[in-house]
Formats: C-alpha cells, structure tokens, sequence
C-alpha cells in the first residue's frame, strides 16, 4: 500500500514520541497478509473503537526483500572469516570457488552486516578448513550491488563437479562493534548481558531490545524473539 516491499516489525503500543490527536479511524482489524489495501481487510466500522492514542498501531517496513537462502561463516579464523555456506533445502552447503572475485565476497559480507571484503581470493587453508557435504554453489557471478549472494548468477543448486578443496572462503572488513537499530527515527543499543563481549563505548538513551534469541537462519533481527521494544531490566 505504501511501496515496500514488506514489513519486518509489528511494534505494539505507542512506540513513537508524541501523541496523534486526531481521530482514531480503524479497530480490530485482520488481514490475512495478502490484501493491496488495509482496507480490503476486516475491520470494526469506520470511528467505531474506543480506543487511545496509546494504541496506536505501528510498523517498521523495508525495501529488502526476504532472503530464502541465507549464508554464514564458518571454521574461521575470527568472527569476520571462514568458509562461505549457503542454506538451501533445509541443508547448509558450501560455496565453490571458481569465477569466484571479490564481487562475490563483498555480496556475501555485506548480506552478513560487514561493509565489504578486505580479500576474497585463493585464501584457501589459511582461513577456514574445507567442509563436507553438498557443495551447493558454483560458477556465480555477482555484479557487487545484489542484496544477497542467491541473487548472482550461478550454476543449478547441486550440479557441479567441485570438491572441497575449491570451497570458497572471505575475510570480511570490519570488527565487532556495539549493535544498534533504528526505531522511531532514533538509533538505539541491543542489550549485551555478558560485558566481557564489550567491543566499545556503551551506548545512551533507551536501550530497545533485550533477550534476543535467533536460530540463525532469520532474515532480520526482527524475526528473532525478544522482549519487546524498550522493555529490558539491565
């Protein structure tokens, strides 16, 4: 209805500053997620509600597309190297190395949040081990500007005549820092509950998420579980 492509929160209560003053139009209302209009959902009649500008609904939405097959780092060297995995049928695979450039590594760390590759090359041994199992990428060709690695061309998933050996491998740029998201226009810290993992200055103002708990194969952090917005006792 507004031009993104989806949501990726659904924030309850009033969570912006300020209090709307004008009317209270919609209540009660369902939709099923595939409606072109909120209007095409159900809803209590027009003005019909009794409630406050503390109900307020709220939404956060986002231009990024959701990503099926997402990819992580592993058996590296630090928390910004390893072996590049792919997710796919329910199986994480590797990646194999050949056509494989720096466009490529900076697709796959900047999916993972770091800013780019600091060296993509023939790192081989001397970053991660090889892996084992399906190696479900090959032949890829990234321009450099796709949100996520699947979006390169490649090679059918599975159909390759790879090894291990050639299993693709990154640096990314970039150290662990505090983490912070925007809400209500405002960047705020995630809370840490181990202070030993402190990687800089502690943040000010509200801290918005606690007892955040991912799987790992979430598209956003916003698909985790947590606490609720602003509600954290540290």
């Amino acid at each position: 209805m507004l031009g993104y492509v989806r949501a990726i929160a659904a924030p309850t209560g009033n969570i912006y500053s300020g209090n709307f003053t004008g009317k209270i139009w919609l209540s009660n209302v369902h939709c099923n997620g595939s409606e072109s209009s909120i209007f095409d959902c159900h809803y209590a009649p027009l003005g019909n509600n009794n409630c406050t500008s503390a109900n307020d609904a709220s939404v956060i939405c986002t231009n990024i597309p959701i990503n099926p097959y997402p990819v992580r780092l592993s058996d590296g060297i630090n928390d910004h190297s390893g072996r590049v995995e792919i997710f796919y049928n329910n199986e994480w695979g590797t990646v194999c190395d050949n056509h494989w450039t720096m466009n490529e590594a900076n697709v796959v760390c900047r999916e993972l949040g770091f800013p780019g590759a600091q060296d993509g090359g023939a790192l081989g041994g001397s970053v991660s081990t090889a892996g084992n199992g399906h190696i479900w990428l090959s032949n890829i060709n990234c321009q450099g500007n796709e949100y996520f690695l699947h979006q390169c061309s490649h090679d059918p998933y599975g159909s390759n005549s790879c090894q291990h050996v050639n299993d693709a491998r990154v640096i990314c740029k970039g150290t662990l820092e505090r983490v912070e998201i925007l809400l209500a226009d405002v960047f705020k810290a995630l809370c840490e509950l181990d202070p030993s993992k402190a990687m800089d200055a502690d943040g000010a103002g509200t801290v918005w998420l606690n007892d955040v708990i991912c799987t790992g194969t979430e598209n956003t952090l916003f698909e985790c579980s947590y606490s609720g917005f602003g509600i954290h006792t540290v």
